[in-house]
């Protein structure tokens, strides 16, 4: 299967009250070569909801995109110069986590491969039946020790008829997605510390950059 995009989700201990053109300055500037596009600022009314982005980055080759909201920034890339650079992305992870302290994070891994069996090569392996089906969709979390630590993984196996963003032709195929994260199970909400970010991302690096399903 191949490697399709790169997204790291990081959550905000406190929510952003302040301006994020000034509170990302120097990290809009030291990554500005990655996203080299004209930043796009939103108004937040009051009550908009806290994950609902005010600040779009994204590259003019429209491969690499960072949404920031109130309450988390997302770094997302299709761009195989960047999708597993492992020293661009500790890179971020140093700089987001020098303006907002982070307590909850997601590292995802989307895999695709075009084929016209998907639902077959799903059903055979997860599911018992023998009967034809098709849109099926598993997702199940099998939790992973990284650093003598317990952290969710969850995956989600489905077949799907998606467009390809170069040629704008539709394939068929499977979809595989790999989430790795802290999601309750941090419930002291304690501050992550650049270092820990940066071991536990070194950590989810075997599974999130491998397409077998059972990768440890």
């Amino acid at each position: 299967m191949q490697l399709q995009s790169l997204q790291i989700a990081l959550f905000f201990k406190e929510l952003i009250n302040e301006r994020p053109d000034l509170q990302f300055k120097v990290f809009i500037e030291k990554f500005s070569d990655v996203f080299d596009n004209m930043p796009t600022q939103f108004p937040i009314p009051p009550g908009t909801p806290t994950e609902i982005p005010f600040m779009i980055l994204n590259s003019k080759n429209n491969l690499n995109s960072c949404n920031i909201s109130r309450s988390r920034i997302d770094f997302i890339t299709t761009d195989k110069n960047y999708i597993k650079n492992e020293e661009l992305i500790i890179s971020y992870l140093e700089e987001i986590s020098k303006v907002q302290d982070i307590f909850q994070f997601g590292f995802v891994s989307t895999y695709f491969e075009e084929r016209n069996d998907a639902s077959a090569l799903i059903r055979n392996k997860f599911l018992s039946t023998k009967e034809e089906i098709k849109d099926v969709a598993i997702r199940y979390n099998k939790q992973l020790k990284i650093n003598k630590e317990i952290y969710n993984c969850h995956f989600s196996i489905s077949d799907i008829n998606q467009q390809n963003i170069f040629t704008q032709t539709f394939e068929k195929g499977l979809l595989m997605q790999k989430d790795i994260n802290n999601v309750l199970l941090n419930t002291k909400n304690e501050v992550l510390s650049t270092a820990k970010l940066k071991s536990l991302f070194k950590g989810s690096l075997q599974t999130l950059y491998t397409s077998d399903v059972d990768a440890k």
